[in-house]
């Protein structure tokens, strides 16, 4: 997945081969590539996701309280959000 989210830094969202409801606009570059992703359903903010010290962070807001988890790669902090927001 990571392929298909460095594209085009100029473009707000970006392509989900899942087609799974869920889309994902970049809010951080670092060096040209996305390091920092605002996760949308219908057209609501649920989550972020981020690239801190080589590691994915991934949080999701729930009700009144924030999960955190770290991954070591975007694909399981991708599937780690799905799994909770949809």
């Amino acid at each position: 997945m990571d392929t298909y989210l460095s594209t085009s830094h100029n473009r707000k969202k970006y392509f989900n081969p899942y087609n799974d409801g869920i889309q994902l606009s970049v809010y951080e570059l670092k060096n040209g590539l996305p390091t920092g992703y605002k996760v949308y359903v219908d057209d609501d903010q649920v989550a972020t996701i981020e690239f801190r010290n080589q590691e994915w962070i991934a949080g999701i807001l729930i009700g009144f309280s924030i999960k955190v988890r770290t991954f070591r790669d975007f694909e399981l902090a991708y599937q780690w959000i799905k799994s909770n927001v949809t």
